[in-house]
Formats: structure tokens, C-alpha cells, sequence
């Protein structure tokens, strides 16, 4: 069994930071197999970021690789899966024969000064260039901070039992970086200053196009991050603190009572319930009534300003009696109710019969009167409406004199004819005597 994968995420097109060096071996070719073994040890301490490798044959369509590292060195774990790491593997793109290829290790390895680790590059279904070296373990390519030694070509087996070619060079290049321990740095995609905690890259310096922070909630704007300023209601998290400040709607009809009354959203957005954003109009008069706004369809008479236009459309009660005439007559109000003079609502009764008259309504009594009013507007009036009260007793006078027999008597509100109000005549049917 191989030792566990600390690293298998890799990067074909790879960058470096600006302090970066490298230690090349040669491209002599020559010669080469599915992989190539090789120690290095380190003279300082140093974090090895990148490797370059160069294909022997040409591949149009690319080559799956595996790079695998030991602490231990070849001479002692030739044959000893468990003690080599995966650390990067992947597809190349299109090769040529004698081409390059490189590797960004997304964990790059760390050595301290005085340390000795191994190095296998393999093409499983490919051939890995090398060059025939003098003495397996001789240092081929060095400088102040590393050594690369000769080391082995190898024929591809899934467990390290594949045959072996000796002394070989490996052909290729080593990006390094002085540090012992590397610092994690984070794509900044939108230049902010801010990264995502996402994709993030090991480097002894900063690599382009990376920064130290990892706090980015946005990184396709650079408006939203942790030192930006927070614009309510706009449903965006520019400060990416995790919230946002809306504008308030409390009853959800998509207008706003004003331009500065907000809450607090529970999440990142405004679309939330009561909540609403800066382009929500502030032309909202009761923001308590989903049914008052801007769009709303005035209802008439009822004293609610539903379409916020500032003022009601009232039924008319000329006489304020608080009954309505069976016509529906209206009246523009002055204001947003309908409680002014002459203003009447659509909870008032109707069948008012005389609206010029606040004596004459359906809650009033019929009253004897010289004018035949009906005043309780069911349209009888007086003697005509059994109702009436106010009655006068007239009396019969059948002699004409003026003066009416006691005896002969009738209640109604009009004299009727042959009738008196006189009840004193003590000979009702001779006009000389009374």
C-alpha cells in the first residue's frame, strides 16, 4: 500500500512567488522509461513548490503523470510502496517529444537544512526523460541551498516492482523557495486585497494574484469584502459579515413608507418577509395594509386612502343624517376619511328619501304635519301612513254652522271634509241652534 495522499491537486500552467529560485538538472535526454527516481537534500531550509519534467516521446494527447516523495532515500525504499506519498497527479496537455511539462504542488514540501528526501516522477503509459549518469547517488546539479543526486529509471509498476535503470539522471527542474515553513496564500480573483478561503496556494513569497487573507465572501467583486462599506437594502453583502440591512416593508406589498426606516435581515439578502431593497418605491401611506399602496384600487366610502393619492371618494349625505339617498351620489374629499360635512361612507344606510332633509330617514317617526312630509321615508305620509302620530280629533258637522257634534268624532292628522274642530253644537242638524 502507498503511504497516505497529502496532496493530489496539481497545476499544469504554474506560477511562483517573486522570491522564488530553481535548481535544473540537464535536457540532455538520451534516453528514458515510464519514471525517474532521484534524492535531493537541502542546504538551508527551503519549501519545494514546483517541478519541471520533459517528456522522452511525443503524446498528442497528453500524459496521465504521478509524482510521489519519501522522507527515506532510493537506496532503502526501492521496492517499498508504503513509504512513498502521492503528492500530485493529473493529465499534461499535448506533448513533443523532449517537451516540457510542469507541476505546481498545491501542499508544497518543506525541508529543513541538512535533510535528505526522494523524489519518483512516473508516466504510467508514457516515457519520462532521463539521461545515463556515472554513479547512483553522486550529486549531479547543485548550489547553496540544494543538491540533486543521480538516481533511477524505472519501468511502470502499480507496486513499485517494476524494473530498474541505473544510474540515471532525471531531466528536469526544481522551483524552491528559502522558507522552512511556507505561508498559505488565497486567490484574490477581483485585486481587493481580500481571498477566498477556497483555492489557496503554499509559497515561501507571494505568489501573483494571491493574497494573505482568506475572508473574501465575493471574490468575482471587488465592492463586497470585509472592508467595504455596507449599502442598505441593496441585497448585497458587501461587507461580508454575513447580514445585510434592509429597508423596511412591514406589510409585504412591495412599497416602502419612507426612505430611511430599515431592519435587520436575518441572512444576506432582502427578500425575506418585511423586508424590502433601495429600489422598492417609498410612496407606501400605510404600511401597516397590504391593501394601501400606490397600485391599490380605491374602494369608495369606506375612509381608507387605499391608493395613497392623498385624499377619499365619499358618498354624499347632503342633510348628515348619517343616511345615504338611493342614487350613490359621491363627493371628493378633502381629506382621507369621511367624516366631513355633507360626507357620507359606505357603512351608512341607505334609503334616504329626502337628503335635503335631515328630518326625513328611515329612523324617524312620521309626524302629523301641514306639509304631508314622510318622514320615516316609507313613502306614505300623515293620514296615508298608519304609523303617524300627532293626530287631531275632529268632529262631525253635519249642519255647517262651524261647530261639530261631541257625539260624531274621528282622529287623522288633516281635517277631513264636513268635520270641525269645534265640539260644542247641541243641535247639530239645524244650523240656528249652536
Amino acid at each position: 500500500m502507498l503511504a497516505p495522499i497529502t496532496a493530489l491537486a496539481s497545476l499544469l500552467f504554474f506560477s511562483t512567488g517573486a522570491g522564488a529560485s530553481t535548481l535544473s538538472t540537464t535536457t540532455a535526454g538520451g534516453n528514458g522509461a515510464a519514471g525517474a527516481m532521484f534524492d535531493v537534500s537541502a542546504s538551508t531550509d527551503l519549501t519545494i513548490s514546483a517541478l519541471t519534467s520533459y517528456s522522452y516521446s511525443a503524446a498528442s494527447g497528453g500524459c496521465a503523470y504521478e509524482i510521489y516523495t519519501t522522507t527515506s532515500t532510493l537506496s532503502s525504499v526501492l521496492q517499498t510502496p508504503s513509504a512513498w506519498s502521492l503528492i500530485a497527479s493529473g493529465t499534461t496537455a499535448a506533448l513533443t517529444a523532449g517537451g516540457s511539462w510542469g507541476v505546481t504542488l498545491s501542499s508544497p514540501i518543506a525541508m529543513t537544512s541538512g535533510s535528505r528526501r526522494a523524489f519518483y516522477v512516473v508516466f504510467p503509459s508514457c516515457t519520462v526523460q532521463y539521461t545515463n549518469g556515472t554513479t547512483v547517488g553522486a550529486v549531479y546539479s547543485s548550489n547553496a541551498d540544494m543538491s540533486i543526486y543521480e538516481g533511477y529509471g524505472r519501468s511502470y509498476s502499480a507496486t513499485f516492482t517494476g524494473s530498474t535503470f541505473s544510474p540515471r539522471v532525471w531531466n528536469g527542474t526544481i522551483t524552491y523557495e528559502t522558507c522552512a515553513v511556507p505561508t498559505t496564500w488565497y486567490r484574490d480573483a477581483d485585486s481587493d486585497g481580500y481571498g477566498v478561503s477556497t483555492t489557496s496556494q503554499s509559497a515561501c513569497s507571494q505568489p501573483v494574484g494571491y493574497v494573505a487573507t482568506s475572508t473574501d465572501c465575493d471574490d468575482a467583486s471587488a465592492t463586497d469584502n470585509p472592508g467595504a462599506s455596507e449599502t442598505i437594502g441593496n441585497g448585497d453583502d458587501e461587507n461580508c459579515d454575513g447580514a445585510e440591512t434592509c429597508y423596511l416593508d412591514s406589510d409585504n406589498d412591495g412599497y416602502r413608507p419612507d426612505t430611511t426606516s430599515t431592519l435587520a435581515s436575518t441572512d444576506a439578502d432582502c427578500s425575506d418577509s418585511r423586508e424590502a431593497v433601495s429600489t422598492d418605491p417609498t410612496t407606501d401611506c400605510d404600511d401597516a395594509d397590504v391593501g394601501d399602496n400606490p397600485s391599490a384600487s380605491e374602494i369608495t366610502g369606506n375612509g381608507d386612502d387605499e391608493n395613497c393619492d392623498g385624499a377619499e371618494t365619499c358618498y354624499d349625505d347632503d342633510d348628515d343624517d348619517g343616511w345615504l339617498d338611493t342614487s350613490g351620489d359621491t363627493r371628493a374629499s378633502a381629506d382621507t376619511d369621511c367624516a366631513d360635512a355633507n360626507e357620507g361612507t359606505n357603512l351608512d344606510n341607505t334609503r334616504d328619501c329626502d337628503d335635503n332633509n335631515a328630518a326625513a330617514n328611515p329612523a324617524q317617526t312620521e309626524i302629523c304635519d301641514g306639509a304631508n312630509t314622510d318622514e320615516d321615508c316609507d313613502s306614505l305620509a300623515d293620514d296615508n301612513d298608519t304609523s303617524a302620530t300627532g293626530q287631531s280629533t275632529w268632529y262631525a258637522d253635519s249642519d255647517s254652522d262651524g261647530y261639530g257634534n261631541r257625539s260624531v268624532s274621528t282622529l287623522l292628522c288633516d281635517v277631513p271634509s264636513g268635520y270641525v274642530a269645534d265640539s260644542t253644537d247641541c243641535a247639530d242638524t239645524s244650523a240656528a241652534i249652536n
